[in-house]
């Protein structure tokens, strides 16, 4: 069967992706590792937030933190496809409604304040395309995640109103996994 795939630009102003992870079996353990398929077509070198948020019972969005620390990442030059970030050490269990985890984009500047580092990162991709939504001269520092399009009623958006909405129609599943380790019984 065909369906689309591509990849979605992430912005540098806090715009976010997530991917809602169901909980069925109800096991009790923890979330060891997420996973993000990010695309060689954007700045792959470009730090991002990660997240995990519980979903709210109402909405079903995604709701407070269940990461409790700012946990910005910063991937290797030569990425491309999964890149993973090892969340053993936070010992986030698994809420039973299931969680999401979401990409947020990070101001290269912003980076630097994160990581106390004084050499903030100039690098980014510039944009050749004229007819882009971006005059030419800008420059596009935040990453691109790969997404698939087949069953796409877990992926939410973050607005630039603050709101988490999904796509009514067209939305795509984003390309992000979770490894999750169980307690094992004493």
């Amino acid at each position: 069967s065909w369906f689309t795939t591509g990849s979605m630009y992430l912005d540098t102003h806090g715009q976010q992706v997530a991917l809602y992870i169901e909980h069925k079996k109800k096991e009790n353990g923890y979330i060891r590792t997420i996973s993000y398929h990010l695309s060689k077509n954007g700045n792959v070198e470009a730090p991002f937030r990660v997240r995990i948020l519980e979903q709210d019972i109402i909405s079903k969005a995604p709701g407070k933190d269940l990461l409790q620390e700012i946990l910005v990442v910063q991937p290797p030059q030569n990425t491309d496809g999964w890149y993973d970030v090892d969340l053993t050490e936070y010992n986030i269990s698994i809420p039973d409604n299931g969680f999401f985890v979401a990409i947020q984009g990070v101001f290269p500047n912003d980076y630097s304040y994160y990581a106390n580092d004084s050499g903030a990162i100039e690098r980014g991709k510039r944009n050749t395309k004229g007819n882009d939504d971006f005059s030419p001269k800008s420059i596009h520092y935040g990453q691109r995640i790969n997404y698939s399009g087949k069953g796409g009623s877990n992926t939410w958006h973050y607005s630039l109103s603050h709101q988490w909405f999904q796509m009514e129609k067209d939305n795509y599943s984003v390309k992000i996994s979770a490894e999750i380790g169980i307690y094992s019984d004493k």
